[in-house]
């Protein structure tokens, strides 16, 4: 149980992506979660930088090694805002039934030429919210 508490913490954590011709942080948080909840792992990875892709490749392998378990549905997911500062946004949310407000980390990274925002999720961070459960 634990470990599927981590691995929730963990996919809830993942809440911001990358977006084209600059539509800001909102828009690809609200895609990265989707794909999260819907479990496709490679769909989230287009949304975040090449460290949030190693994660998610962890994840992935972690859920098919997790056969015998129901893949669980994740609650609703309410953006909440935003805060950019340079190069760097945060992204809030909450999850429904879970009162305690939740945050992403996004950067605006160059991708084929074109600045967009991504997911910037490090394994330091992940350890914080595992704790606060």
């Amino acid at each position: 149980m634990k470990n599927n508490n981590y691995f929730l913490a963990i996919l809830f954590f993942f809440t911001l992506n990358s977006c084209k011709k600059d539509r800001g942080p909102i828009p690809v948080a609200e895609q990265f979660l989707a794909a999260i909840q819907d479990h496709d792992y490679d769909k989230a990875a287009e949304f975040g930088t090449k460290e949030t892709i190693k994660l998610l490749k962890q994840f992935k392998k972690i859920e098919e090694l997790n056969v015998s378990e129901a893949k669980e549905k994740l609650n609703k997911i309410t953006i909440l805002s935003e805060d950019i500062q340079g190069k760097k946004a945060m992204v809030y949310f909450k999850e429904e039934g879970n009162e305690n407000e939740q945050k992403i980390t996004l950067e605006k990274v160059e991708t084929d030429g074109e600045k967009v925002w991504k997911v910037a999720m490090k394994k330091e961070e992940i350890n914080v919210i595992d704790d606060q459960e």
